[in-house]
């Protein structure tokens, strides 16, 4: 066995082990290794491969920057090398996963519309050219929208997209299901919402993030529909499959908020400081923007409570940190609000709305909704547990 066949086995070592591994910063950093590993030798073909399953991984990690960056790799030089991946395999992975950076470009505030429509328009004329019924291209095209805060193009778009047939690019049956709660739920239609989910919540449709993710979407709708013991069921028995998991830290988010909501704000806090690392560490603002509203909301809940002093602990170095951890509500409830505010004004200066904005505005009439419901019947409401 040559050099080159015995490097060629450590690359496929390295993916293999990769594959093995659930999605998060250990399965990532081997591909990585595995990408250096190709770069290294010139190995052409396996950098490609490489950098595929790096794309994989990073984007279901957790880890959108990266993602872009490895994806743009093999676009161009797929592009630039024709007859070596240019094969119907290739370009078939390529455009599945231009779906993938299509739904993480918008969030990156410093990257304008204009270049973001750019990349649409390239998706768009990929997929026209490789034979798709263009399901698959509607699907990012409404997530763009979607986070745009377009919504007579994203009504527009779902229109199309439910008339177009399915193909071998269109998002799997779970995927696209549960897509259609976050479509109702968009526009606050709650019922239409919880009625697109039995399908997913019978097991009939499920893939690697549904029903997941599902569960979490769920929580929202069915507090706003008073349905709170159904929440709570799906709360106390789905939470740990996301439970400090990073490509799942967002939907973690909606369990916070939930927990808040019925006054579980002891918990709240709990699991909030669990994943601010990850929220911090997270390469776009959009996790801090979506977290730090939520955590405005629980904070100015316990500062209503009335409680004088709490524990939350914030990474060594960060401006929050204190020697013993401890602060008020009231201080982490002004700093999450203060930096909910900045995060969203790039957001909605970018996007030309106010819609983040007026999202944070909407924290004290949210916070008048709360309806007490503990986690296990027999635990008492207790914000004092927090401190």
């Amino acid at each position: 066995m040559n050099e080159m066949d015995a490097t060629t086995d450590d690359i496929d070592q390295l993916l293999r082990d990769a594959k093995q591994l659930e999605y998060g910063p250990t399965r990532t950093a081997l591909c990585e290794e595995a990408v250096r590993l190709a770069d290294t030798y010139g190995y052409l073909d396996k950098s490609f491969e490489a950098r595929m399953e790096l794309v994989n991984s990073s984007s279901l990690g957790g880890q959108p920057d990266l993602m872009l960056a490895t994806f743009s790799w093999c676009l161009s030089t797929a592009d630039k090398n024709p007859s070596r991946f240019g094969g119907f395999n290739e370009q078939y992975h390529i455009l599945w996963q231009y779906k993938w950076v299509l739904g993480s470009l918008p969030e990156f505030p410093h990257i304008p519309k204009s270049q973001i429509f750019e990349v649409l328009g390239d998706m768009r004329e990929r997929y026209q050219k490789f034979g798709s019924t263009m399901h698959g291209y509607y699907t990012a095209e409404r997530s763009v929208y979607e986070d745009l805060g377009d919504k007579k193009n994203l009504v527009a778009t779902q229109k199309k997209f439910n008339r177009t047939p399915r193909d071998f690019l269109s998002d799997c049956a779970a995927c696209v299901q549960d897509s259609l709660i976050s479509y109702h739920q968009y526009f606050s239609r709650y019922e239409q919402a919880v009625a697109a989910a039995p399908p997913i919540l019978a097991g009939r449709l499920q893939c690697a993030t549904v029903p997941q993710r599902t569960y979490s979407k769920l929580l929202n709708p069915l507090f706003r529909l008073g349905r709170i013991e159904e929440a709570m069921r799906y709360h106390r028995t789905q939470f740990r499959a996301i439970d400090g998991r990073p490509g799942f830290v967002g939907y973690v988010e909606d369990h916070v908020e939930f927990l808040a909501l019925t006054n579980n704000l002891a918990r709240a806090v709990r699991i909030a400081e669990r994943h601010l690392p990850m929220i911090l560490a997270y390469p776009a603002p959009s996790m801090q923007r979506l977290w730090f509203r939520t955590l405005t909301l629980l904070f100015a809940l316990l500062t209503d409570s009335n409680q004088k002093s709490i524990k939350f602990r914030f990474p060594e170095k960060h401006a929050m940190k204190t020697p013993d951890d401890r602060t008020t509500p009231e201080k982490l409830a002004e700093y999450f609000e203060r930096e909910a505010r900045a995060i969203a004004a790039a957001y909605d200066t970018r996007n030309g709305t106010d819609m983040h904005t007026q999202a944070l505005n909407r924290v004290p009439k949210l916070m008048k909704l709360v309806h007490p419901y503990p986690v296990s019947p027999h635990r008492r409401l207790d914000p004092e547990d927090a401190s």
